[in-house]
């Protein structure tokens, strides 16, 4: 699928998939790429209610994407209980020793 971002194209098809969380009934409600340049992005679900993080533009409307820093994408990740196998994978360049 081709999401436009600010101007720019991103192709989920290409992008490496970090990761998702779903509702109740098992259904993604938003998911975190990495486009083939690098770009982090959140596609998500059309109701901004029940996302976390994409929430209503500045209308009121809803938001399907957004792109995300670094440790904004890796808070999300913690939130959305993606496996720590691939939060090290993504991100393990900037996360400390405890």
């Amino acid at each position: 699928m081709i999401i436009i971002i600010d101007n720019k194209q991103y192709d989920t098809d290409k992008s490496d998939k970090i990761g998702d969380n779903s509702n109740l009934q098992g259904c993604p409600l938003e998911t975190l790429y990495r486009s083939v340049k690098g770009q982090l992005y959140l596609n998500g679900a059309n109701d901004w209610l029940y996302s976390l993080y994409l929430g209503p533009d500045s209308n009121g409307l809803c938001q399907d994407s957004r792109l995300m820093t670094e440790a904004a994408a890796l808070d999300w990740c913690q939130a959305s209980k993606v496996s720590s196998e691939n939060i090290l994978k993504h991100f393990g360049s900037i996360i400390e020793e405890g």
